[in-house]
């Protein structure tokens, strides 16, 4: 099976629901375990596709089996929680003797009388938004244009393509895009990465390696 990012999410039908987006993999079996589809279409919100829904991929489409509900009931990709952030403001006064209490009102202005008491507004409870991925902890997601690092620490291209053992589900092989090296597309087996993070993959060959492979034919 192929995975080229953007590639179109066909549903049993062959009806277009989504794009394929981002690739889900467990770094230690190097197995696709998900696909994300990008939100439009069908979908309101980017959605985890887990890999066993997946009946075909090629070249120029994904092909999923039916199954039970909606599209909606996937898994966001993303979720946004609201978390309480450390405050930076004391809602606190210390009196005279040094004792810190909670008020509800302030004296006046200091010089001033007779004007009566100013109400304290309490600062409410600073907050932050966390975002949390619907996917194993301890699995990548590999994006369009991943970089692709050689050992040297050398840029040698991008990520284009993910080509996967449809009995497995594990990667073999990965399409890289051009380079600033090189000025055609290489294939580069799964066994050449050391390591995977948001971003990027880390190859266990320097630049040089990569640049004597020969070109890809489609």
């Amino acid at each position: 099976m192929r995975f080229n990012f953007g590639t179109d999410i066909l549903n049993s039908s062959g009806e277009k629901v989504a794009e394929l987006h981002q690739i889900v993999i467990d770094p230690a079996t190097d197995q696709v375990t998900a696909l994300i589809a990008k939100k439009g279409f069908l979908l309101p919100n980017d959605k985890v596709i887990p890999i066993s829904l997946v009946m075909d991929s090629t070249d120029e489409y994904i092909k999923l089996y039916d199954f039970e509900g909606s599209y909606d009931d996937l898994d966001d990709y993303t979720q946004v929680h609201y978390v309480r952030a450390e405050e930076n403001r004391k809602n606190t006064l210390t009196d005279s003797q040094g004792i810190t209490k909670t008020p509800l009102i302030a004296y006046p202005p200091s010089g001033l009388s007779g004007i009566g008491y100013i109400p304290v507004v309490n600062y409410p409870n600073q907050t932050k938004t966390e975002v949390v991925k619907n996917i194993p902890e301890e699995d990548v997601d590999i994006p369009e244009d991943a970089r692709v690092i050689g050992m040297n620490g050398k840029h040698v291209g991008n990520v284009e393509e993910v080509i996967v053992n449809p009995q497995s589900d594990r990667v073999t092989h990965f399409v890289i895009s051009k380079g600033l090296l090189f000025n055609e597309e290489k294939l580069i087996p799964s066994t050449w990465v050391s390591g995977f993070d948001s971003d990027r993959l880390k190859l266990v060959v320097n630049s040089k390696i990569i640049e004597q492979l020969p070109e890809y034919q489609r």
